[in-house]
């Protein structure tokens, strides 16, 4: 039986002798017949049901040199298709943006959840009632007050996050996959929480210094040292590639670490790697363990108080580092902003 059409969706990747593969598929065509098949470039980290036989990703070159070994070479027709927007959806499935949008949009959901994470039975119930959540910005939050309040709507979306860190990315996109259906009616992500586009990222390029923070957001320490270390090298040649310069600053997802992982980023090529740890940055710090102050849409005052504290918690053989008011001039009218 020979086929008019083939269409080979995500597959080549996971058989090891792709080239007697493709071999076959033109055999089985009639002439004329066409194959449509696509493959994955930047890919998970596959840890879950594929760990087995995920052997390749492949490039436009390689995509091409394959098919034109099998297939009239002026038959063959290769693209790509993606942007930052799409590979980081594809590689992280935008867990905490997208959770957030879904558990704390001011509209009504079931009254109980039930998840099955990592083997496990997770259960929340019941669901607190619609209002605007989303009024009360993360940025102006902390974790353990929200966790004071039992079965709020921001005590379930922290809990739930929480468990969805330590996932790999495919198992974080079934568990993402069973709250959408849960949820129903889903409008999808907020545009302003979205990624950038290669367009944005590269507009921002020289004018602040862009560093590497993992391929897909995993709570680092959590994980095989091989799986940090391809983590943490990956992000590097990605954006190393896409820029075309150096990268030498890392920062960890979630703040989280360990000595080892310090090891890994310090072995990786990479100068320094910040925390969450909202503190003054001094001489004695770690060049691996460096505080930051995460920076939101703050007016002058409210700028100036977050620096004046920050380093007030700090002292020098028990004396105070700073003491005293901060003025900021009337030129000092624009700061950036950064989030983790």
């Amino acid at each position: 039986m020979f086929l008019t059409a083939s269409i080979l969706k995500q597959t080549l990747h996971l058989i090891y002798d792709m080239k007697a593969t493709m071999r076959t598929l033109y055999r089985t065509l009639k002439p004329g017949g066409v194959l449509l098949a696509t493959v994955p470039g930047i890919s998970q980290l596959e840890r879950g049901r594929w760990k087995e036989t995920w052997y390749w990703s492949l490039t436009i070159l390689s995509t091409r040199r394959l098919a034109e070994e099998a297939f009239p070479r002026e038959n063959v027709e290769v693209g790509s298709h993606g942007n930052v927007l799409a590979t980081t959806a594809f590689l992280m499935g935008l867990a905490a943006e997208e959770l957030e949008a879904i558990l704390l949009a001011p509209r009504e959901l079931p009254r109980a959840l039930r998840l099955e994470i990592g083997g496990q039975i997770h259960e929340w119930a019941p669901i607190e009632a619609a209002r605007d959540f989303l009024k009360q910005s993360r940025s102006h939050q902390t974790q353990g007050g929200l966790e004071g309040q039992p079965n709020s709507r921001h005590a379930l979306y922290f809990s739930v996050w929480e468990k969805l860190k330590p996932l790999s990315p495919l198992a974080r996109e079934k568990v993402l996959d069973d709250i959408r259906t849960w949820a129903g009616n889903f409008s999808g992500l907020r545009d302003s929480h979205r990624p950038l586009t290669e367009d944005e990222l590269r507009a921002l390029d020289g004018t602040v210094e862009l560093g590497a923070h993992t391929v897909s957001h995993p709570s680092l320490a959590k994980h095989s040292p091989d799986v940090q270390k391809q983590e943490i090298r990956e992000s590097k040649r990605w954006l190393e590639d896409f820029l075309g310069t150096s990268v030498r600053a890392f920062a960890y997802p979630y703040g989280d670490h360990s000595r080892a992982t310090a090891a890994l980023v310090a072995q990786a090529g990479f100068e320094l790697a910040c925390t969450t740890q909202a503190t003054a940055v001094l001489g004695r710090n770690n060049p691996y363990t460096l505080p930051r102050i995460a920076i939101s849409d703050w007016d002058r005052t409210e700028f100036a108080s977050c620096l004046v504290e920050s380093f007030a918690r700090e002292t020098i053989g028990g004396v105070p580092l700073f003491v005293g008011e901060t003025r900021l001039s009337q030129s000092s009218t624009n700061y950036g902003s950064t989030n983790y």
